[in-house]
């Protein structure tokens, strides 16, 4: 039989255990956020959410000549009609190309000028994509930025692409892409010779904006 002092000696242990048990603490190392440079907030000069979501990637295509499967129309046709364009006027046109060739400029890269078929091309885009409701460079039927230009009877040698949707004016429109390093470095690539541009104000994301840039053939800048 335990004497009284044991019995103490017992129920005191088991007390501090108790209490050190209901202290005990448990913690991990923090967690670092895992680094990214692949995502970035593109600012605009409204700072809207929907401008800063609407840029795209920029599709540049270089080549001698376009590929045989470039040069080939495509069959399919949108299913509902095609939304009417707003034309850009030509201060919208004058106004984007200022803006770019001044930009163009403090890069050391020549001026581009205004082509009527780059043009054709970037209407025919922007109504697409205000039409289906899409974003994209590539529509639906598949058809490339590259083959839009081929379509239009412009003979490339480089041509790239820039889009947009939500940015209400030219200014807005530029300060977004001058905000995003792959819309940037199609603006300042030396090798463009020529722009069109076209703007749709109709569909969810209004207006639709698409920029074609082009090298001609017989003409190329490096």
């Amino acid at each position: 039989m335990a004497s009284p002092g044991s019995a103490i000696s017992a129920e005191l242990i088991a007390a501090l255990v108790a209490a050190l048990a209901a202290l005990t603490t448990y913690s991990h190392a923090p967690v670092q956020p895992a680094p990214t440079d692949a995502v970035q907030t593109i600012p605009s000069a409204s700072s809207t959410v929907s401008e800063a979501a609407s840029s795209q990637p920029t599709t540049v295509v270089r080549q001698a000549a376009p590929s045989p499967s470039m040069a080939t129309p495509s069959t399919q046709l949108p299913s509902a009609p095609i939304a009417p364009a707003a034309p850009v006027t030509d201060s919208q046109a004058q106004q984007v190309l200022q803006l770019v060739n001044r930009q163009r400029s403090g890069a050391g890269c020549a001026p581009v000028q205004l082509e009527p078929r780059l043009t054709q091309a970037a209407s025919a885009h922007s109504r697409d994509m205000a039409n289906r409701r899409y974003f994209d460079h590539q529509s639906p039927d598949g058809d490339s930025p590259a083959e839009r230009v081929t379509k239009a009877g412009y003979s490339w040698s480089g041509t790239g692409e820039n889009i947009a949707a939500g940015q209400s004016t030219p200014q807005k429109v530029m300060d977004s892409w001058m905000h995003s390093e792959d819309h940037r470095k199609n603006i300042l690539n030396c090798m463009w010779h020529d722009m069109g541009l076209a703007v749709v104000h109709q569909g969810p994301q209004s207006p639709y904006w698409t920029q074609e840039f082009g090298a001609p053939r017989s003409q190329r800048r490096d």
